[in-house]
């Protein structure tokens, strides 16, 4: 299950982009059906890496290439490249083997009370 080690690489991009004294609302990620990462369990990993009401947000984008031989972009399904329009198999991928932490949401964290 490689989804752990995916999740523990985005947690590390999240600490590095999270300004102090702010806390993450949610995490958004853009994921590629080709990066073979499912979805369900990369939600999973989260939750259970993470004990701070956080969620995961993803965004599951299409594969996409573009055939090398007639420039025809077609959709690819299961890792199969052939172009649909003149059946070459040279084309190259345009989307769909992506990870990306698009954005964060942030808050301000609570301050602890100073009380004598």
């Amino acid at each position: 299950m490689h989804e752990l080690s995916l999740i523990e690489a985005v947690l590390e991009q999240v600490r590095r982009a999270t300004p102090p004294g702010l806390s993450v609302r949610t995490v958004h990620l853009r994921i590629g059906k080709l990066r073979q990462a499912v979805p369900e369990m990369l939600t999973f990993g989260y939750a259970a890496a993470v004990n701070d009401g956080s969620r995961l947000e993803i965004e599951e984008v299409s594969a996409q290439a573009q055939c090398r031989a007639c420039a025809h972009t077609f959709v690819v399904d299961e890792n199969w490249f052939e172009c649909p329009r003149c059946h070459s198999v040279s084309a190259h991928l345009l989307q769909g083997d992506e990870l990306v932490l698009t954005s964060l949401d942030l808050a301000e964290s609570p301050q602890p009370c100073e009380c004598v």
